[in-house]
């Protein structure tokens, strides 16, 4: 398999396309860890149906804004080859941008994801590769979303700003993706969407391709 034994993490896994990522590396043969925050019982579930095809997989709960020293600890325990960072909260339309809300985006988006790349233990013989998932809605200069769109951009500037710096043992790629039909987006009803394990198989190759 092509992720026998690789140490992958995923920071918000338990529903919407971090479910979709922990089903399938788990399937590719990874060791994952996925954390959650406020779902125990799906992710407890998820772990039992997997266990049920003889699939081990860990979880771990997270709350990525208020990290503490069992989370430091915990995210120093194991080497990752590969990090999902799908930590979001509710995403939420507006008619008039909202600044309270920019901010709740940009603390989970920016702030607690540079805390994460701070504590995480990389690789030492190469670089530990990152998914940060941004949106397509900066390409459409969406309205109904604008406090979301300016923080997934802020995040991408932060990504952009980190890969330049050679000196780091970790790459972090960022993807702006399409309309996805989970059940974190499942209130965008006037939205088609796409097939979201079709576009997690496809960030899974591209960043396993990463050097």
């Amino acid at each position: 398999m092509l992720f026998l034994n690789k140490n992958v993490l995923i920071i918000g896994g338990s529903n919407g396309l971090g479910e979709i990522a922990v089903n399938s590396l788990c399937a590719l043969g990874a060791n994952v860890t996925f954390t959650y925050n406020n779902n125990y019982f799906n992710s407890n579930k998820m772990v039992l149906d997997l266990k049920k095809n003889n699939i081990k997989c860990n979880y771990f709960k997270l709350d990525v804004t208020k990290i503490g020293k069992k989370d430091i600890t915990f995210l120093k325990s194991k080497k990752f080859e590969n990090i999902y960072y799908f930590a979001t909260p509710k995403i939420t339309s507006t008619n008039n941008f909202n600044n309270n809300l920019y901010k709740r985006y940009l603390n989970y988006y920016v702030t607690s994801f540079k805390k994460i790349l701070k504590n995480i233990n990389c690789l030492t013989e190469k670089k530990t590769k990152i998914f940060f998932p941004s949106t397509i809605y900066i390409n459409e200069k969406n309205e109904n979303f604008p406090e979301y769109v300016k923080a997934k951009k802020k995040a991408e500037n932060l990504c952009d700003s980190i890969n330049k710096k050679n000196n780091l043992k970790y790459h972090i790629l960022y993807e702006r993706l399409p309309r996805i039909y989970t059940r974190q987006s499942s209130s965008f009803y006037e939205l088609s969407y796409f097939d979201g394990f079709k576009i997690i198989l496809k960030i899974i190759k591209k960043l396993n391709k990463l050097r």
